[in-house]
């Protein structure tokens, strides 16, 4: 495939994010900002209620180069984002999700002297990650919006067919992981359980409803081979209701987060996505780099992927169509897949991103005299 080359111009990027863990949105955003703090320099404004509960946070895994301001969590936080903007002079500001869109949408640069004395009449782009779906206007103020999925394009026009700014369609980034010797996982393997001739089904993500998990347990439980083994990894209100559901099946663990998830890929045998809900699944990616076979709901952004390149799909809910998928792989016997996905590698989708910055802000250049945006 063309690679795209990265910008020339040296930038000063400044990301805005103010969830709390570390799960895909988390992770792609850590992965953008130190992957561009090799050429520019980069920012990233959280909240000081960045942990999740279970201690997990952004902050963790981002480079030393990367400058991290933190705003307070209630009193005082749009003129504490308004001091940072003016400090840190930003080209391009750059909002993940809708609370970060939302309050980078109503700075308001007029206001800030010295961002004005020291680049009179240039206004930064503001551009945001659709992460999700459009799920608020404030995302029809930026002057340019990265969609990770097709789907989400169709969406934002359907929204706006007039919208002002600037559509990308984005490569979901990932950093393809080295692979593992087969001693290592065998003794992945062992470690939660699962013997050299199990058929290991393997499930990573948040804890939640619309993440599906409970889907795979009921198919799961459907199944009668010994040899079966379930593990999933994750953190979420929903895991005590999956550990009760998994209750009386030894086959079936539910267990925590773990670091080392890349690593587990490898040691799987099926990798199963069955979100009722995904925007561009980030852990199919890193599980097709792992060369594992993926199963994967018909969710707009699951179906995205498994089209594109491979993999089985099942309809939402339909648990008998998931144990049968699960039951043919079974079957086919453990295998891995070769899939090239050097257009998702960070470098690649990366560098495609900061030439989209280049455009919005030449867009926002032509619009300076319009120094912030009333829409909310």
């Amino acid at each position: 495939m063309p690679v795209t080359k990265p910008c020339d111009e040296r930038m000063r990027i400044l990301h805005i994010l103010l969830s709390q863990g570390f799960a895909g949105s988390e992770r792609s955003t850590a992965e953008s900002c130190n992957a561009q703090s090799l050429r520019h320099t980069v920012g990233l404004v959280v909240g000081t209620n960045h942990r999740s509960s279970q201690g997990q946070s952004v902050v963790d895994h981002l480079s030393p180069e990367v400058q991290v301001i933190e705003l307070p969590r209630w009193w005082g936080r749009q003129k504490a984002l308004q001091a940072g903007i003016e400090a840190f002079q930003p080209d391009v500001i750059h909002c993940h999700l809708r609370r970060a869109t939302r309050m980078a949408l109503k700075l308001r640069f007029d206001r800030m002297e010295a961002f004005l004395s020291a680049k009179p009449g240039v206004r930064p782009p503001r551009v945001a990650t659709l992460h999700v779906e459009p799920n608020s206007k404030a995302y029809l103020g930026m002057d340019g919006l990265i969609c990770n999925a097709q789907w989400q394009i169709e969406a934002v026009k359907a929204m706006a067919p007039a919208y002002p700014g600037l559509l990308f369609k984005a490569n979901n980034s990932v950093i393809p992981h080295p692979r593992l010797p087969k001693e290592k996982r065998q003794a992945l393997r062992q470690s939660l359980g699962i013997g050299e001739h199990d058929f290991f089904v393997g499930g990573a993500g948040r804890y939640t409803h619309e993440k599906g998990f409970d889907q795979v347990i009921s198919a799961f439980r459907q199944l009668p081979h010994e040899r079966l083994r379930l593990r999933l990894f994750g953190q979420g209100h929903a895991l005590t209701e999956l550990q009760t559901l998994a209750r009386n099946d030894p086959r079936i663990q539910v267990l925590g987060f773990r670091d080392d998830i890349k690593d587990l890929y490898q040691a799987m045998d099926v990798f199963i996505c069955p979100s009722r809900w995904e925007p561009l699944p980030r852990v199919v990616l890193e599980a097709m780099d792992a060369g594992t076979p993926v199963i994967a709901s018909m969710a707009e952004g699951c179906k995205e992927l498994i089209q594109r390149y491979e993999g089985q799909l099942f309809e939402i809910d339909n648990v008998a169509q998931l144990a049968a998928c699960i039951e043919e792989t079974l079957q086919r016997g453990p295998s891995r897949t070769q899939i090239d996905l050097s257009e998702h590698h960070l470098e690649n989708a990366n560098a495609g991103v900061e030439r989209f910055y280049e455009e919005c802000r030449r867009h926002a250049a032509s619009l300076s005299s319009r120094l912030y945006n009333s829409v909310s």
